[in-house]
């Protein structure tokens, strides 16, 4: 069992120098020397010792004592040399118990052999021998040894028959030899089948702990065990291999001294339950390991008692948890930030705000709350994609993040929307400069895809405590204000105040009615008329679009064609005017009327649709109105977003048949050479050339030369908002093609129109208003 025991690796030594320890051959080889030779040793020096006795009494002739003595010291001699350089390794029986016990018994019986007197006294040496062997051999090995001993002891009795004198009495060495040929085979065979069982239960007893051992080294735990002041007094090798801390680093060191602060509040409920004596809750705590890194550890135990129920400490397994709590903490960075850009999402933020509005309630400092969105930003995802825009809302949340203060938050709701929480304290006083810088920096410009970015931003500030109690309606009224900011021209900031609700509220409410409009039938088209200025007769009309709400009545484009392009319903409503316009012209021509030129507008998000050319080619089959007479009318800026996207737009709007116009032609910022490119039919001139056009110089000049542009690139033009009869006689002499106005006729509904259409006198009034 020792051999078994010693061949184990032993614990360090906590007061020693640590990871400097013998290898395990060696204190193998010093525990076979220790175990083995030392016990061997002592008993030869015994034996030794009783031969000097018995010299000393006259019983033992000096020359046997000498040389047993000599032979037995010898044969000691030769064991530890063969212990010492370890020839003993590569034999069946590493310990030497079989020979040092032969050797044993040979040397008695030499001794035996010569000196009668000493027999009686050696004879008790051959139990001490098998008693010593019993512990080592087999009931078969027990057996042999005993008949060594018998056979040899028989010789000896042998030799002192034939040597002695006539007549010697050798009645005693038989009785004893009888008597240890009773005893020795009934000892061996007792003692032998006594020490198999427990050697086989010893045996199960190691391979248990083996299997205990090995089930460990394949589990993630280790085991540990603390005394009585909760002190690690023993730790398995699991440690070091599963968490790379060596044990001996925490021998006789309670949590505390192991773990990184804090760790206070698990020490306590450790403690307590050492006082109760029952098992600790599960503790984790941090610890270095031999490298210096930081390891999550975790411990479970339950508490250890002697027989007598007394209080021994704890036990129980460890575990390294660094890779869990590292997952732990990426779900927990992933649930309250922003993927993109790794700012705060919407439930940190709030949770941060709440936190500053605490603050700022115990401090009495102020509190602001910036609404930050980026004007236009769409206009990058469609032209540039979604990768370019991506990599500019990492790039602005750089930026704002550079010019804010460490006490500040940022986060990002989604899309190009930002919340900035600002904290006053004294060394950093909120101001307007503050987010004039914020903004300037977003307004930079970016490098994406090859191309420089010029972006801005607009900003709502609500401030805390005066716009609102609680960190949701500070945002959602910073986001009104931010509208605000939005409505007054972008590019700037605005201050919530309390108005601004009506106005967010009337908005939500027209979003939520012009939804319900389109299948309640609520938008209705009015036409306005257009006159050739030659002939003085209506050659179209332009369909404008009205809102026939039920709560205010009639309301204009400008009122609600806006809000309808954010939330996505001017592609549906567009293409209903577009159908509405194509079958009113087919009815006029049905009824009578003259072909005239309908001329419908198209907005920014309809002309970006690719499904435009097919959806107006739907609506000039299902009305069976000619392309010709069809009028796409764009504006000039709208063309100049995606230029190539529009030149090949336009063609195929051409291919189909129809006309094209260019309405507000002048007030955007279109090239002369893009304008050749573009395959248009018509230019309409803005109505704010037109109005001054008799006292202002400049727009007579600037429409005298747009008109003489049109016709050099072939052109028709068209003039709007045309009110007073001088205008009217400006544009005949300067040579304009048609006219459409006031003063020809405001827009009406189609059937308030048709009289208008058909009342030739009316028409020559007008043209006798052009002559004179």
């Amino acid at each position: 069992m020792s051999d078994r025991i010693n061949a184990e690796p032993s614990a360090p030594d906590p007061s020693g120098p640590g990871p400097d320890r013998a290898p395990a051959v060696h204190r193998n080889r010093t525990a076979l020397i220790k175990d083995r030779f030392v016990m061997a040793a002592v008993s030869s020096l015994a034996l030794c010792a009783l031969m000097g006795l018995l010299y000393l009494f006259g019983l033992m002739p000096a020359a046997v004592a000498a040389s047993g003595a000599v032979l037995i010291m010898g044969s000691v001699l030769l064991f530890y040399l063969v212990f010492r350089f370890r020839l003993n390794e590569k034999t069946r029986d590493p310990s030497m118990t079989l020979p040092m016990t032969t050797a044993a018994v040979l040397c008695v019986l030499y001794v035996m052999l010569g000196s009668s007197a000493a027999r009686d006294t050696f004879v008790s040496f051959f139990g001490l021998i098998l008693l010593f062997a019993v512990f080592r051999f087999s009931t078969r090995t027990l057996l042999l040894q005993s008949g060594l001993m018998l056979l040899g002891y028989a010789g000896v009795i042998f030799a002192a028959w034939r040597a002695g004198a006539p007549g010697a009495d050798h009645a005693p060495d038989i009785a004893r030899w009888l008597t240890l040929a009773v005893a020795l085979p009934l000892f061996a065979l007792i003692g032998g089948e006594i020490m198999a069982g427990r050697r086989a239960a010893m045996q199960r007893l190691l391979a248990s702990e083996e299997r205990f051992r090995r089930l460990t080294a394949l589990s993630s735990d280790w085991y540990w065990e603390q005394d009585q002041d909760l002190r690690f007094i023993t730790l398995s090798p699991g440690l070091e291999t599963k968490a790379g801390i060596a044990p001996w680093r925490l021998i006789g060191k309670t949590l505390p001294e192991i773990a990184m602060a804090p760790f206070h509040a698990d020490w306590h409920v450790h403690r307590e339950a050492s006082t109760a004596r029952l098992p600790f809750a599960h503790v984790e705590f941090q610890a270095s390991d031999d490298s210096g890194a930081l390891r999550w550890l975790s411990l479970s135990g339950e508490p250890l008692f002697d027989a007598d129920q007394r209080f021994l400490g704890y036990y129980g397994t460890g575990r390294d948890i660094t890779a869990k709590k590292a997952v732990e903490a990426r779900i927990h960075f992933q649930a309250h930030h922003d993927a993109l850009t790794g700012l705060a999402n919407r439930m940190l933020l709030i949770d941060r705000l709440e936190h500053a509005m605490a603050q700022a309630d115990s401090d009495g400092h102020a509190l602001w709350v910036l609404f930050v969105d980026l004007d236009r930003f769409k206009r990058i995802n469609d032209s540039l994609g979604h990768k370019a825009g991506d990599a500019v809302l990492k790039s602005v949340a750089q930026r704002m993040q550079a010019h804010m203060r460490p006490a500040d938050t940022i986060a990002r709701l989604g899309g190009d929307e930002f919340v900035l929480v600002l904290s006053d304290w004294p060394a950093g006083s909120l101001s307007l400069g503050l987010v004039q810088r914020m903004m300037d920096a977003v307004r930079a410009p970016y490098a994406a895809n090859g191309n420089a970015i010029l972006i801005s931003c607009s900003v709502g500030i609500a401030v805390y405590p005066g716009d609102a109690a609680t960190a949701e309606l500070l945002v959602e009224r910073a986001d009104v204000a931010m509208y605000r900011a939005k409505e007054a021209g972008r590019n700037n900031a605005h201050f919530y105040k309390a108005e601004m609700n009506a106005l967010a509220m009337n908005r939500l409410r027209m979003e939520s009615d012009l939804r319900g409009a389109l299948q309640a039938n609520e938008f209705v088209l009015h036409y306005q008329p257009q006159m050739d200025l030659k002939s003085g007769r209506i050659v179209g009309v332009e369909a404008l679009l009205r809102w026939q709400h039920m709560r205010p009545g009639l309301r204009q484009p400008a009122e609600f064609i806006g809000v309808a392009e954010e939330i996505g319903l001017i592609v549906p409503i567009g293409d209903w005017v577009l159908n509405q316009a194509c079958q009113q012209a087919v009815a006029w021509q049905s009824a009578g009327l003259p072909a005239m030129h309908m001329a419908v507008n198209l907005s920014a998000r309809q002309f970006a649709q690719p499904g435009l050319v097919a959806s107006v080619s739907a609506a000039l089959e299902r009305s069976g109105l000619q392309p010709s007479l069809l009028e796409i009318e764009i504006t000039e800026s709208l063309m100049m977003t995606d230029v190539e996207q529009a030149v090949a737009t336009l063609a195929d709007l051409k291919r189909l048949g129809v006309r094209v116009s260019v309405d507000d032609f002048g007030t955007g910022h279109s090239s002369l050479y893009y304008l050749k490119r573009f395959p248009i039919d018509v230019l309409k001139i803005d109505r704010s050339f037109v109005r001054d056009i008799v006292s202002d110089a400049d727009d007579a000049a600037i429409v005298a030369a747009i008109i003489s542009l049109a016709h050099s690139l072939d052109m028709t033009v068209v003039a709007e908002g045309v009110e007073h009869a001088d205008q009217l006689i400006y544009l005949a002499r300067c040579g304009c093609d048609t006219v459409q106005g006031y003063m020809i006729s405001p827009p009406m509904r189609a059937e308030a129109l048709d009289p208008f259409l058909v009342d030739a006198p009316a028409q020559d009034s007008v043209r006798g208003r052009q002559r004179a």
